[in-house]
């Protein structure tokens, strides 16, 4: 079951061709989600889950349940 969004943000620095430290910002996007067979929240980044899935699959499973 889909619970909900959480947004990340990471910050790192790296340098340019002009030896300037830059810091660059990176966001990130996770689902929170309940497995239906065990009750266990898991998360997972959107890049890997069809955004079809996320709301309108009827079933979601953790990796201990999806074998």
């Amino acid at each position: 079951m889909f619970v909900e969004t959480q947004k990340t943000l990471k910050l790192f620095k790296r340098e340019s061709k002009l030896g300037i430290c830059h810091t660059v910002r990176r966001n990130n996007v996770i689902y929170v989600l309940k497995c239906d067979t065990c009750g266990d929240t898991f998360k997972k980044p959107k890049s890997k889950v069809d955004p079809e899935r996320v709301e309108k699959a009827p079933k979601h499973f953790c990796d201990k349940c999806d074998l």
